[in-house]
């Protein structure tokens, strides 16, 4: 195996790298939270950032990726705050159960119908 000419530049300036750190993080972090301090975090949310942030980084790999290092550690910045700002609005479109069964209960009822009295379902 052979690391490319250019490994140093491409770690310090790419944000499709760096977008893959972060979305790995994203997924390791809460857990290792967990184990070492039983600190709980919402799965919702980082799944999305774990999830998206790799994504974006695929991506980018077909984005050509020069220019100045400020303006790329902008672009990683954004583009991880853009990813997690969806992840949190993506994450908060959860139903609730009860939201779930306001909407199901009356669905089923009208498909299936109601009866009150014990039958043999075959």
């Amino acid at each position: 195996m052979r690391i490319i000419p250019d490994a140093r530049r491409v770690v310090i300036l790419s944000y499709s790298f760096w977008a893959q750190i972060f979305g790995l993080a994203a997924l390791i972090l809460p857990e290792m939270a967990f184990a070492l301090w039983e600190i709980e975090t919402d799965p919702y949310v980082l799944w999305w950032v774990g999830v998206g942030l790799p994504g974006v980084g695929i991506l980018g790999r077909l984005v050509v990726q020069t220019g100045p290092a400020i303006v790329n550690a902008l672009r990683i910045a954004a583009v991880t705050a853009l990813i997690l700002c969806l992840s949190i609005l993506s994450a908060r479109a959860q139903a609730t159960e009860d939201q779930t069964l306001a909407i199901a209960v009356p669905f089923i009822e009208a498909k299936e119908g109601m009866r009150l009295e014990a039958y043999l379902d075959i």
